[in-house]
């Protein structure tokens, strides 16, 4: 019957977090198609394996490297964003965990190793787990957090991102361990749980820090390029303008005296353009340097001229 257990809630462990990557990764309505099923039997057969003959050190660390080959697998997203996807569903499911280890350890007296070895113990325990999981996850607060911190995390510092994953499953091993023996006091077991799970709620504070940290690189990266593109166009439109002035001086020259009428509007044409705009100050931007800083000035005048302001630009050569 354990066997059965195993399967059944590796089965419903690997959809967990199937459903939880996609939605943090495609914000889309998740469907059971025959790909994923059998993926998720498979899974659920390794997972009886890894349970049956893997070391008890090892076992979550095993099993949570089948997690990621499922993911990479079934979404094929990058590196980087199959691990950082994992890592917010181990946080989910690890903090259900210590939760249902408070409720039945500390406060109903439940051992957990024997509840576990009785018929449906273990699968019972599990589903109680999932449920917390769920419950979490569908927190709106939550979610878009943990989708946050997934697309905006420096993808150059998956060497951190592995490290954190270690420690936070370490730490979490060492407690749910003692969870499961029963040997500490409960006010002890108290205290490391819930210092547990203020570990996690530094982690994922840590790493929406860094995620805003990295929003704000790229938005300020994006914002330069636009203005370098903007600092072109001024620079393309100048000349265009000024070659436009004297292909009308040069017309007005050869039309000579024949033709008073082209004269007077080529004249007024040109007097129009200066007096149109006083565009002095646009000449003066020249001694400004490349880079985003030419750009940025321009718009900035040409906003204080929608606003009626005058504008006076002294710039040393």
């Amino acid at each position: 019957m354990l066997i059965v257990s195993w399967f059944i809630c590796g089965f419903l462990y690997a959809l967990f977090y199937c459903y939880v990557f996609n939605k943090l990764t495609n914000q889309k309505s998740f469907h059971l198609n025959s790909k994923i099923s059998i993926l998720l039997v498979i899974f659920g057969l390794l997972y009886i394996v890894t349970m049956k003959y893997s070391p008890l050190i090892l076992r979550p660390y095993l099993i949570h490297l089948l997690y990621y080959s499922l993911l990479k697998i079934n979404y094929r997203k990058s590196f980087f964003q199959t691990l950082i996807g994992l890592f917010c569903c181990i946080l989910i499911v690890l903090t259900s965990e210590l939760l249902y280890g408070i409720f039945t350890v500390i406060l109903l007296k439940i051992n957990i190793s024997n509840f576990n070895n009785i018929p449906y113990g273990y699968f019972i325990s599990n589903i109680l787990i999932l449920f917390i999981s769920l419950i979490i996850f569908s927190i709106k607060k939550i979610k878009n957090l943990l989708f946050y911190i997934l697309n905006w995390y420096n993808k150059n510092e998956f060497k951190s991102l592995i490290i954190f994953v270690m420690l936070v499953l370490s730490i979490a091993i060492f407690i749910l361990y003692n969870n499961f023996i029963n040997v500490l006091p409960p006010s002890v077991l108290v205290f490391t749980n819930i210092f547990c799970i203020g570990v996690f709620v530094f982690v994922v504070g840590f790493f929406k820090e860094k995620s805003n940290n990295n929003k704000i690189l790229i938005e300020y990266d994006q914002l330069l390029n636009y203005i370098k593109v903007y600092e072109d166009e001024i620079e393309e439109k100048s000349k265009n303008q000024h070659e436009y002035n004297n292909q009308l001086i040069v017309i007005k020259s050869l039309i000579g005296s024949r033709n008073k009428k082209a004269k007077e509007y080529i004249d007024k044409q040109l007097k129009n353009e200066i007096e149109s705009e006083d565009r002095s100050w646009i000449g003066k931007l020249k001694y400004v340097p490349q880079g985003g800083l030419k750009g940025l000035i321009y718009y900035k005048i040409q906003e204080m001229l929608k606003n009626n302001v005058i504008v006076f630009v002294d710039i040393s050569p």
